[in-house]
Order: structure tokens, then sequence, then C-alpha cells
């Protein structure tokens, strides 16, 4: 009896060994069609099993790339944050800044020290006389019952009068420019143009705006920077994103800026890849960006956001198109900027020094925004909040290098 059920099991047990077999056979076959190898190869740092889980992941590639780019001498003035920036411009990585600290503090990437990041300066910019700094201020009050109200303000700098003012229940970019237009209609005591500090520009294309091309024109009271979003250059597209323009127009108001402020700086934005953008639609927004030469131009990738016509949309751009087309626009853009840039060297201009070290300092020139705009390396020597001359030495990247003009260090 016990002789049977040995065999028994036996039997069984040689039957499950068949089809595991079996099974082990499919699955080879299986590997080997897809293409799969079992090599055992470690993976890169910071890589993942699947190359890209969820569209923000990053790969293993954009995290050598940022690594590269933050121990890199070649960045040792750029700070972290700027140097995300600045990647997303050169088409490099698209990772926001609080992507690049976590790295950095994660794996432990040190930083080059090749010179001493200087502290923050403690003083603002103070003028020397009347209407050399203006200054655009927006406060929000509480009242009593709960409620809040905006004052938006013109404040000129050396004597803290109050140029014009107005308070509204809510912030709105067009009364910014009607204060400027107000402030303008006053009397200067100054020859040179009034410089202008605000951490924001204007953001609408509307009647506004063209009344303050006037006034920069007319009186040349304000700096002629100029920020106007003009998002794409097709018909279509502008129809689709419901802009509420045309490409005419918008070519007739880039035309009016460049004929009635020569040498304005120009900033637009763009967004590539909007669902139902063909390659025709490109082709027109590239052309355009190549016939007006921006000064400043940022250009984005669209990304779907619930709630937007544009959501629902059947005609979605692949995400590879997507990202085709903004490196190239932003490489058209790149060989302009250089263009521009290298135009500087070896001009005289002036500069605010924003920073100060034993290493050198950084500042801006009229016509940079900053945390937006490239900046100046400054030799020579300077101390923060200084206006100083200097003559423009070399290009790097989208920053300026410059050395301090000898009269002008000898004054400072």
């Amino acid at each position: 009896m016990d002789q049977i059920r040995l065999q028994t099991e036996v039997l069984k047990l040689r039957q499950r060994i068949h089809r595991l077999s079996a099974v082990i056979r499919l699955l080879l076959a299986l590997v080997r069609i897809v293409g799969m190898h079992l090599d055992q190869v470690r993976l890169p740092e910071g890589a993942a099993s699947c190359r890209r889980s969820t569209p923000t992941r990053l790969t293993a590639d954009e995290i050598l790339e940022i690594k590269s780019m933050v121990m890199s001498p070649e960045y040792r003035h750029v700070s972290t944050g700027r140097l995300a920036v600045l990647a997303q411009r050169l088409g490099r990585v698209f990772a926001a800044p609080a992507t690049w600290y976590k790295l950095v503090r994660e794996r432990g990437w040190r930083r080059p020290r090749m010179r001493v990041h200087p502290q923050q300066p403690k003083q603002g910019v103070r003028a020397t006389e009347p209407d050399e700094l203006w200054h655009v201020d927006m406060t929000v009050i509480k009242l009593v019952d709960g409620t809040k109200v905006f004052l938006h303000a013109v404040i000129d700098n050396f004597s803290r009068r109050i140029l014009a003012w107005r308070v509204s229940d809510r912030f709105e970019f067009g009364t910014t420019v009607t204060l400027l237009q107000e402030a303008a209609r006053g009397t200067v005591s100054v020859e040179d143009t009034p410089t202008l500090v605000a951490d924001g520009g204007v953001e609408n294309i509307n009647a506004g705006v063209d009344e303050l091309i006037e006034t920069l024109a007319k009186g040349r009271r304000l700096l002629p920077y100029v920020d106007v979003p003009l998002q794409h250059a097709s018909d279509r597209i502008l129809r689709a994103m419901k802009r509420g323009v045309t490409a005419a127009r918008q070519t007739r108001l880039v035309e009016r800026l460049r004929a009635q402020l020569p040498g304005a700086v120009l900033r637009s934005t763009f967004i590539v890849g909007f669902p139902g953008e063909t390659e025709e639609d490109f082709r027109e927004l590239c052309d355009f960006v190549r016939s007006f030469r921006f000064d400043r131009l940022g250009v984005f990738r669209y990304s779907d956001e619930e709630g937007t016509g544009a959501f629902e949309h059947s005609s979605k751009v692949p995400r590879e198109v997507a990202q085709e087309r903004h490196r190239e626009l932003m490489g058209i853009q790149r060989g302009i900027m250089r263009e521009l840039l290298e135009a500087q060297v070896g001009s005289d201009v002036q500069v605010l020094v924003d920073q100060a070290g034993p290493g050198g300092a950084t500042g801006r020139l009229w016509s940079q925004a900053p945390e937006i705009d490239g900046q100046v390396l400054l030799r020579g020597g300077a101390e923060a909040g200084e206006l100083v001359d200097a003559r423009v030495t070399g290009v790097l990247d989208v920053d300026l290098e410059a050395v301090r003009s000898a009269a002008s260090a000898g004054t400072g």
C-alpha cells in the first residue's frame, strides 16, 4: 500500500515538473522576443528601473546633468536657484529650483568654493538727487471690517515724496500703468532718465500699454523695458488660446515699440505644444522670433490644467514633439541673445552693484531685471548699492563680464 502511494506521489511530482518547465520555456521565449537582457548590470546613480514612471520624474541623465552643472567651476558664481532657471533657458534640464536644492542636499554634492559668496546688502539703493530713482510700491491694508484694499504708489527715492497713488479693492496691472503716466506728467530736476525700481512689469496688451508707450517715447521719463507676453504668432493658435488678438496686431505692436522706443528692451513669452499646434503653426512662431529678435524671451511647454478649455482638447501635441519644439525655439533665441550680448563687448556701461565680496561683485545694467535676466560679473572692486562705470569685456552664457573703469574706481 505504501509503495503504491509513493509511486502516485512521484507521478504527480513529475507532472508538476513538466508544467513548470513549460512555463519557464515560455517566459524565456517572451524575454527573447521583447529584447530583455538579464545582465545584472548596476543601474546608474539615481536611476529607476522604469525610466519615467511619472511625467515629472527625472531621468538618470537629467540627474547627472544637474550634478555636472552644480559641481562645475564654470557656474560657481551662480546660485543654485538661478542655476535651475539657467538650465531651463539653455534647454538642458527642466526642473524646479526646489528639486535642485533637494538633490544637492540629499546627495551631498559640494559646490565649488573658489570665491566667497558675499552677504546680502543691509542698505538699499540711495538716490543723490530728486527724480533719480522711482519706486513702484503696492501695499495690502486690512480694514477693521475684515476687508482689504490695495494701495499703489509711485515714490521718489530721494525725497520719499509720493508722486502718484491710488487705492482700489483689487490688484490690477492697469493701475500701475495709470500711476506711471500720472507721475511722468510732473517736472524733473535731472536731465538723465529716472531709474524705475519695481518688482513686476506690464502684463497685458491693452490701451494702457499704448498710452504708456507714448509717455516713454515723448518724455523719456521711464526706462524703456517692456514685457509683453505674446504667447504665440499663429492666428489659429491665438484663437484657440482665446487671446483676443491677431498675429497682425501683435506684429504692429512690436513694430511700434521698435519705432517709438529705439534701444528699448523687449521681453516676451511664448508657449509651444499647445493642443492643436501644427508644424506650420510652429514655423510661423520661429519666423516671428527670428524677425523681431527679442532681447529677452521665455519659452514654456504647454501643460494640462483642469478646468481650462484646452484640457479637453482632443488634438494634444505629443510630449516629445513639444519638448523638441521648445528646444529648437530656445536654440534660436540663444543665438539671437548671444549676438546681442557680444555686441556690447567693449562698450561703457553703468552697473548697479547688488552684491560685493573679495572675489568680485555682481550687479545689473538697467536692462537686466533682477532674478529674471542675466547679471554683470564685475571686477575692480565695488560696494553693494553703488552705481559704477564699467567696460564690458566678455560674455558668459546669459551674463556679461565687465571691469570697473579706473576713473569710477578712483572716485568710489
